[in-house]
């Protein structure tokens, strides 16, 4: 039997709403968490299958999904706990046709788009912009896939990176970074049509694919029709893409758990930050 502390226990018991775990490093932040889950089930009646447990790693959702039977018994394999990535996969998978892929899209390694792109750099070197770009070739080759997870993890869609490439066309008096943003947006058009063509999808694509999922109300309303209880562990990691994501299906229920700690992001290179709390406090505040 684990024993809580007065803290965890408000935690775990506060009603199925928007809560906001913040706590430091061996605080037992997990261990709230799934008490969390355990409470909705056993205490709420809460069917399992309504709840999602989203973590960013595949270890830390291994971690969630050996603890929870301990706590919650036969229905413990209903829970649908994983990773973002897998849940994106899955959702993509399912509704792979809204998102035009004609057949179901194979996932592509890292190893293999770092070469894809690569080749398509050297493709189109003729038309780059950026003077620096067409002097040194392996600059392009570092910052093109940079800029490429910027675009996907600030949900910079292809809207968006039409008006600014029409912006920097316009203007006669660009500066070099413009004209590296501006080869950037072409590239990556062409790295897109690429994939599409192929229906091959990168780790990158899993979650623009979802966003664009979870804006199609058909799709988002059949999403939450099983999901109505959200769980995220180590949500500090989480960037701008994934907290909208969740914001997004945890609809005008509300009920949506975070738990992290605002002083470590170990992802804070692919664009995570603290600001998401700040995020889910202004987002949740009226509910």
């Amino acid at each position: 039997m684990i024993l809580y502390n007065e803290k965890q226990l408000e935690c775990i018991e506060h009603p199925p709403a928007p809560l906001m775990i913040i706590a430091g490093a061996g605080t037992g932040k997990t261990t709230t968490l799934i008490g969390r889950i355990a409470y909705f089930i056993n205490e709420r009646n809460i069917s399992p299958e309504n709840i999602l447990v989203l973590t960013y790693t595949v270890k830390a959702a291994e971690h969630l999904k050996n603890s929870i039977p301990n706590l919650v018994q036969s229905s413990a394999d209903k829970i649908n706990a994983s990773n973002f990535h897998s849940f994106a996969l899955a959702k993509i998978t399912a509704y792979h046709e809204v998102l035009g892929y004609s057949i179901l899209p194979t996932f592509i390694e890292p190893s293999e788009v770092k070469c894809i792109l690569k080749e398509i750099i050297h493709a189109n070197i003729d038309i780059l912009e950026s003077s620096n770009y067409k002097k040194d070739i392996n600059l392009a080759n570092v910052n093109v896939p940079k800029v490429f997870d910027r675009f996907r993890d600030e949900l910079i869609v292809e809207d968006e990176l039409i008006k600014k490439r029409d912006a920097i066309i316009a203007n006669k008096e660009n500066e070099e970074n413009d004209l590296q943003l501006l080869d950037c947006i072409n590239l990556f058009f062409k790295y897109q049509d690429f994939k599409k063509k192929k229906s091959w999808i990168d780790f990158g694509d899993m979650i623009i694919d979802l966003w664009t999922l979870v804006n199609n109300q058909k799709v988002l309303i059949d999403i939450q029709s099983s999901i109505k209880h959200i769980l995220v562990d180590e949500y500090q990691d989480n960037n701008f893409a994934l907290s909208q994501i969740i914001m997004k299906l945890s609809g005008e229920n509300g009920s949506v758990t975070v738990v992290g700690d605002d002083d470590q992001s170990i992802y804070s290179f692919r664009g995570a930050n603290v600001i998401a709390f700040n995020e889910f406090r202004d987002h949740y505040e009226s509910f």
